[in-house]
């Protein structure tokens, strides 16, 4: 039920896009714990969150793109 006044396909599209955005903030949260940056600034939360982030996809680009070889 919505009370929006839009055609049905917009608002289908409407909350799907809502939903995508709903599953992105939970994932960040869980994958980058996006809910525990300690500082009350938001520099210090916005450098510390760049490094988590670089620091996952490095380890997903050591995990997905470099061969390991036993000597």
């Amino acid at each position: 039920m919505t009370n929006k006044d839009l055609p049905a396909k917009l608002i289908v599209k409407f909350y799907q896009n809502r939903g995508t955005m709903e599953n992105l903030i939970k994932e960040g949260k869980n994958g980058f714990a996006f809910d525990q940056l300690s500082s009350h600034r938001f520099e210090a939360n916005a450098a510390k969150l760049q490094i988590r982030v670089l620091a996952n996809i490095q380890v997903g680009f050591r995990l997905l793109c470099l061969v390991c070889q036993n000597p």
